[in-house]
């Protein structure tokens, strides 16, 4: 018998039942004998009632309590039933997690991560390279800014078209022309 097995409930009820029914119908017939060995009509009236009485509930009582046994029996034996497929479910899981597990062990090792420096490092050094490029700090202030004419000259050519074929006019020496008594010939670039 394993853990899961049921004795025959039903056969345990009648084993128990049944001489308890024996006493019943032993308790009957004396009741009977008494009625028919009284003489007195009061106590045989008395003694057929309770002898009545003693009849329906024993009846009663072999009705009920064999139907109630039954089904309570069947509910047991449901029951135990649904805890058997459990138990059996739980079995598989259970050899479904040991071969897991045994797989788990028979599996390689992860590849190895490569030897080089991380992307976290190289941003590092990054970062650091570019800050070096920096202007440094002239005694503890930041570089001047610069007067903007540059960027304005930038920002204008995006708004003016550049100016093209312009020749720049040569300095040359100041003295070239130059007279005697402060006239001086006149450019030919500005005539």
């Amino acid at each position: 018998m394993s853990q899961f097995d049921l004795p025959d409930m039903g056969a345990m009820f009648q084993q128990a039942f049944d001489p308890v029914m024996k006493s019943v119908d032993g308790l009957r017939g004396i009741l009977s004998d008494i009625v028919a060995q009284c003489e007195d009509p009061q106590e045989k009236k008395k003694f057929e009632e309770t002898l009545k009485v003693i009849s329906l509930q024993q009846a009663e009582v072999q009705r009920e309590i064999p139907a109630m046994v039954a089904e309570t029996t069947a509910d047991i034996t449901s029951s135990m039933e649904r805890i058997k497929k459990q138990h059996a479910r739980i079995g598989e899981l259970s050899e479904q997690l040991k071969d897991l597990d045994r797989r788990s062990k028979e599996t390689p090792p992860a590849p190895a991560l490569p030897t080089g420096p991380s992307a976290a490092t190289k941003a590092r050094e990054h970062l650091k390279a570019i800050k070096g490029r920096a202007p440094a700090l002239m005694n503890g202030q930041p570089t001047p800014l610069r007067d903007g004419l540059e960027l304005r000259q930038r920002l204008m050519e995006l708004v003016q078209p550049a100016v093209v074929n312009i020749r720049p006019k040569p300095l040359g020496n100041i003295w070239e022309n130059w007279a005697p008594g402060g006239q001086s010939e006149p450019d030919p670039d500005n005539a």
